[in-house]
């Protein structure tokens, strides 16, 4: 028979290392059977570090205050609603302090300081068998409907949170609030069972001295958090192609930000640790197919609510990369994990890391897309000279404008087009087609090139990519063996150079409102947009990745060569 007993749920929040196996923890006291009388259940709870996502550990990070704040706490029990802790106490609590109210502990562990967060005691069933339990940090609106019996529940940005991947749960879409904001990160545990014993007395409990009773959750963050550094000392970066030629210049002015190919979707507990929601998901090379592969891409992302100059879920406008970060631990750390500017996302894992696989990966793995200002040398631009009438010298040509009367020559003062009066004084609206720049739209035609092989680089703005983590089968072949993102871990990539031309605009992404497609580019496949990871593209970013549990690693890359 079931009686009514009590708990006493106590939460911790610190740093320590989680085990990544998928099995269920089970407890159960005095060989199933359930003695009568009064009990009380004390369970902690630590923030921990989840799968290691690359191959070089450099750092273990706490978090910043917003990102290890509690503003209420979650038990769940079986099938039973959850019950909430939300009301903080200052004051000493004693073995008779109930729900909603918690309080804060603090104490020095093996070098770390770990904070507990302890809850009143509160009434419940003993079990005679062991039963589901998990529990929710900051939770909201999103959460309050889940029990710890669903299986592999999920949240979602475009349908909102379900109980499986095949049925649907309210009506709640996931935005930026559901996730964190000022009162701080949504963080779950692993689903766990145990049985509650009975004759566990409230001091006991309270006191923590049962350990029939007290049970250890370790609870992470949904999101992901990625970073890009700059901390190039000089004032541009000198940009040159594969074979050593010079190209041009980006400029450190208006250096931007976003992330790409995080998930619309998460499992809400961490009962995976090794895969994602979008685990099976194949390739996207549209923003229609990203939406039904559950990936992101910044063009379908208006309907969300993202306001960058605070943290940055799921928002499709890019944040300015950080200067001057050139230690990752120490002092530096709480600025960097609290004070610059990054982008959240749900974790991205895939099944998938074949040669086939990484033909395509940059429709499919999550990266991070850096927005720059290119400055061609002028003595790599070609441009013309027109007239209206015909002159010696000058050969007749149609222009964009359709006209068929129009005459040219070659200009060797390599004029641009005209900037937006908006744009930089460095900027310089240039055109691509087949391995040449040109200085106007007229210029490449002239050349003899269709308006459908020609590409505007407006205002000399273009992308560079990079995946977030890398892991790779060898120093020698460099081929991918693992790109996957994982929640409650921050990845920072630090600008080492850029190699080769970016793209003007994403043919998987066209709408990305940071660089959007011209409306007169015509063509399919713009430079910088080949989307194999694996060592051929033209166009790379060089950069030194790092991930922070938040735990960090690093990574140097060169955008367009990170070979």
């Amino acid at each position: 028979m079931k009686l009514n007993k009590f708990f006493l749920f106590s939460a911790a929040v610190g740093l320590a290392l989680a085990s990544c196996s998928d099995d269920v923890a089970v407890t159960s006291p005095d060989n199933g059977k359930v003695t009568k009388g009064n009990t009380y259940v004390a369970v902690s709870v630590t923030q921990t570090q989840t799968r290691a996502s690359s191959e070089e550990l450099t750092d273990k990070y706490a978090g910043s205050e917003d990102e290890t704040k509690v503003d209420n706490i979650y038990f769940l029990k079986g099938g039973e609603a959850q019950v909430a802790f939300n009301n903080l106490i200052s004051t000493a609590a004693t073995a008779e302090t109930t729900t909603p109210d918690f309080w804060k502990v603090e104490k020095q562990e093996n070098g770390f300081t770990y904070t507990y967060w302890k809850t009143g005691v509160f009434e419940t069933l003993a079990t005679s068998d062991p039963v589901a339990m998990n529990v929710i940090l900051n939770g909201n609106d999103m959460t309050t409907g889940f029990k710890a019996t669903d299986v592999d529940p999920i949240v979602d940005m475009t349908t909102g949170a379900t109980t499986n991947p095949g049925s649907t749960y309210g009506d709640v879409v996931v935005k930026n609030t559901n996730l964190f904001m000022a009162k701080g990160f949504t963080m779950t545990s692993k689903t766990a069972k145990h049985a509650v014993a009975a004759d566990v007395t409230k001091e006991q409990a309270f006191a923590e001295q049962d350990p029939k009773n007290n049970f250890d959750f370790d609870v992470t963050r949904l999101l992901v958090k990625g970073i890009v550094v700059d901390n190039n000392k000089g004032t541009n970066y000198d940009v040159k192609d594969k074979t050593d030629v010079a190209l041009g210049t980006v400029s450190k002015e208006n250096m931007t930000f976003a992330g790409v190919n995080g998930a619309t979707k998460s499992y809400l507990f961490n009962n995976k640790p090794t895969e994602s929601a979008i685990h099976n998901a194949q390739a996207a090379d549209k923003p229609e197919t990203a939406k039904t592969e559950g990936l992101v891409r910044l063009g379908n992302l208006k309907d969300q609510d993202p306001d960058p100059k605070k943290m940055n879920f799921g928002s499709y406008t890019a944040v300015k990369v950080n200067e001057g970060v050139d230690d990752f631990a120490g002092a530096k750390a709480d600025v960097l994990g609290g004070k610059a500017n990054a982008v959240y996302f749900f974790e991205n894992t895939s099944n998938d890391y074949s040669a086939t696989m990484a033909k395509v990966g940059y429709n499919r793995y999550a990266y991070a897309k850096v927005y720059v200002t290119f400055v061609p040398n002028d003595a790599n631009v070609r441009n013309i000279e027109t007239k209206d009438v015909a002159t010696e010298g000058y050969t007749e040509f149609t222009t964009s404008d359709g006209v068929t009367k129009k005459w040219g020559r070659w200009d060797k003062n390599y004029k641009y087009s005209t900037a937006s009066a908006s744009a930089s004084p460095n900027s310089k609206t240039f055109f691509y087609a087949e391995g040449y720049l040109f200085g106007s739209v007229d210029a490449a035609l002239f050349a003899g090139y269709t308006r459908a092989q020609i590409y505007t680089y407006k205002d000399g703005r273009m992308a560079y990519r990079s995946l977030w983590n890398r892991v790779e089968t060898s120093a020698s072949d460099k081929k991918i063996k693992d790109a996957g993102t994982y929640r409650n871990n921050i990845y920072v990539l630090e600008i080492a150079g850029f190699t080769g031309l970016g793209m003007p605009w994403d043919p998987a992404d066209p709408n990305d409102p940071n660089l959007p497609q011209d409306p007169d580019d015509k063509g399919t496949t713009p430079p910088g947009t080949d989307p194999d990871v694996n060592p051929k593209s033209n166009s790379f970013m060089r950069v030194n990745a790092k991930v922070i549990p938040w735990t960090v690693y690093r990574r140097s890359v060169n955008f367009g060569n990170e070979y």
